[in-house]
This record gives structure tokens, C-alpha cells and sequence, in this order.
């Protein structure tokens, strides 16, 4: 159907999950040139769980140079770090999946180079996706944190589930139904 949001007509689309593993959504995009503007994303039973959106657009602004300018100051008492972020494969990084969940991927694989407070630490990323939802996957050594992780965590309908194994700390985390973060998790193994 058509619906007004941020002051322009949309068309609003609804996408409905097929099976529990993930989230439905509601989308509502510009009539002319399908800009998105406003999304939620939907529980089984249908009950808004998440919502962003724009409250005010304009839309085919010239851009103000001293607008762009400013948005890149660097605030006072803040400091910039480069993370070094490589792609690597799985398999190479001892890691897999025991039983992969349908529908989600693996879709890139990086080693990133960061501190922890001081000491520099190495943190292995694996992003799987449904190509729509994506869940990313952290894995740390447990040596290398100066504080315990907490087993979960949520904000609004983003879930962060953590567990250790062996040596090291695993953090499942996205915008899915808790059942396919946990199926997930459980699934991680080490083959090395």
C-alpha cells in the first residue's frame, strides 16, 4: 500500500520470514525513487521489535562543503586508530560450522588487528548472511581480554550471544530471532 513518512508518499512493502530463523520486515520506500526511509523489523507474531527511519528529509540537496568539513573534525580528547583488517579463510583460521543453518552463508572472513586497552589484540570476524539479515561472528583470545565477556547481551532486536571454547572467546551477534543465534553458536567448532 501507499503511506506518508518524513513528509513524502511511500510504498510500503512487507516481507515475511518462511520459517523461525529469522525476522520479518516492513519497509517503506519513496514512491519515485525507492529510497528507503523507514524499516521495521517484525517478530512471528507480527509486533514491531525494531524501527529506524527518517523523521525529516530533503531530498536533491546541493551538499554545504562546510557541513562536510565539520562533520569530519576530530573532537577534542578522541583519537583516530587504523584498524589493519585482512581477509583470510576460514579453514585457514581452524574454525567451521557443524550443521549450517539454512539459508545463511558465509559472505567474507577478516582478521582485524586492534588494541584492548595498550596491548594490541588480533580478533577474527565471519559474517554469514541470509542476504538480508547477516549475523557476525567474533572470535578473541581469552588472553587477550582484560575483563570477563558477558554471555548475552540485547539491544532492541540486535542479540549478542558469548561462549568460550578452549582458548578462545566466541561473540554471535545480529539481528535475528535468539533460536538461529544459538543454532549458530552451538554450530561453531574448532578443526585445528
Amino acid at each position: 500500500g501507499l503511506q506518508r513518512c518524513a513528509g513524502f508518499e511511500c510504498r510500503v512493502s512487507t516481507l515475511l520470514p518462511r520459517d523461525d530463523l529469522r525476522w520479518g520486515y516492513r519497509l517503506w520506500s519513496l514512491r519515485d525513487s525507492q529510497l528507503l526511509v523507514k524499516a521495521q523489523t517484525l517478530d512471528a507474531a507480527g509486533h514491531v521489535i525494531n524501527q529506524v527511519a527518517f523523521t525529516e528529509l530533503k531530498v536533491n540537496v546541493a551538499p554545504r562543503q562546510s557541513l562536510v568539513r565539520d562533520s569530519l573534525h576530530q573532537p577534542p580528547g578522541y583519537a583516530v586508530e587504523q584498524m589493519k583488517v585482512v581477509p583470510v579463510s576460514l579453514q585457514s583460521q581452524g574454525w567451521a560450522l557443524s550443521s549450517p543453518v539454512p539459508g545463511f552463508k558465509t559472505v567474507g572472513v577478516f582478521r582485524r588487528s586492534m588494541s584492548v586497552g595498550s596491548k594490541p589484540s588480533e580478533v577474527l570476524q565471519w559474517l554469514l548472511s541470509d542476504g538480508l539479515a547477516s549475523v557476525s561472528i567474533f572470535v578473541q583470545s581469552a588472553a587477550d581480554l582484560s575483563e570477563p565477556v558477558a554471555p548475552e547481551q540485547r539491544v532492541g532486536g540486535t542479540l549478542a550471544l558469548s561462549r568460550r571454547i578452549g582458548d578462545s572467546w566466541l561473540t554471535v551477534m545480529g539481528a535475528v530471532p535468539e533460536r538461529t543465534l544459538r543454532r549458530i553458536s552451538e554450530a561453531i567448532v574448532r578443526v585445528q
